[in-house]
């Protein structure tokens, strides 16, 4: 599949109904009319998944001052394509009934995306359309074994749930970052006055204490590190699933490989689904077993210096 914005645009013939469309060859253009205060790219019957089109807006759509404000239903309308008919459409890694033409999300005005999400709307629509044929890049084999459409849903499956990982895991990430300045702070040695007014088991606890608070600091590092630079970020293998993603399972443009792409974006999954474990356990340890309990021993230890400030005076 072609990008958009290259070449001359091809614009898309009107007064056709869905069921005799031609699948699209390049993405072809609805131009801005009365009804539709935007022009917006479309591609009608991607391969293996000829009962589906995909709208893309452009990037310039969110520039203009006011920004221009489109709906699900104005882009099916210029399609020419009736809301009754929409099964189902995914807009920025959010899956979305049609209720038979009564969703009224038909009727939001859509948002450009964020985080990385693909701006692009697939549309599935309850029509009967003949099946494509596959193309010679991918191999008979591959069909015979499974069924590419359902490789792609679980493949698309996988990663929308992936980007919800990834949004709990920045929430966390922030939670740890906090965490970790607590940690450190906490880390210290013990001031003069509360050398001399702790007991030898005060000190004993407090070097227990900070042993602790290291081990914290050092896990919570680590899974810090894993997160901002592992297989599961963008410095690691994210971009290349993103890429596939865009490029390939969103249109449901079949490629080579479409089997071990689909066992890696699952593996991905369960990488983030660990990693969001691991630094959550380990964040819960780290204020149990770390904050706690040197806050505890400094409470302590702070108790009885102000008594004995108190007997001084």
């Amino acid at each position: 599949m072609t990008s958009p914005h290259s070449g001359n645009p091809v614009f898309v013939q009107k007064e056709i109904p869905f069921e005799q469309r031609a699948p699209s060859t390049v993405w072809e253009l609805l131009p801005a009319t009365s009804s539709l205060p935007s022009s917006v790219w479309v591609w009608f019957k991607p391969t293996f998944a000829p009962q589906s089109l995909v709208f893309q807006i452009p990037d310039e759509t969110w520039q203009q001052i006011p920004p221009v404000q489109l709906t699900l239903r104005q882009l099916l309308q210029a399609a020419e394509v009736p809301v009754e008919k929409v099964l189902k459409w995914h807009l920025h890694g959010n899956i979305y009934e049609g209720m038979d033409g009564t969703n009224p999300l038909f009727d939001q005005i859509i948002l450009p995306a964020e985080g990385g999400i693909v701006p692009a709307i697939n549309v599935s629509l309850q029509v009967s359309v003949p099946q494509s044929i596959a193309p010679s890049s991918l191999s008979p084999a591959v069909v015979i074994e499974k069924g590419v459409s359902e490789w792609m849903e679980e493949i698309e499956e996988d990663w929308n749930e992936s980007l919800k990982l990834e949004a709990k895991l920045v929430l966390l990430r922030k939670q740890v970052v906090g965490l970790l300045s607590r940690l450190n702070s906490l880390n210290r040695e013990l001031t003069t006055e509360e050398q001399l007014c702790g007991d030898r088991q005060d000190l004993t606890e407090w070097q227990d204490a900070r042993r602790w608070l290291r081990d914290s600091i050092g896990r919570l590092s680590r899974l810090m590190k894993e997160l901002d630079i592992g297989i599961t970020s963008p410095a690691g293998k994210r971009s290349g699933f993103e890429q596939i993603y865009e490029q390939h399972i969103l249109p449901r443009q079949p490629f080579e490989g479409l089997e071990q792409s689909q066992r890696d974006f699952k593996t991905h999954h369960k990488a983030l689904q660990t990693l969001l474990s691991r630094l959550t356990v380990a964040n819960n340890n780290a204020n149990t077993d770390g904050v706690n309990r040197a806050q505890r021993i400094l409470s302590k230890i702070s108790a009885k210096a102000r008594q004995a400030r108190s007997k001084r005076k």
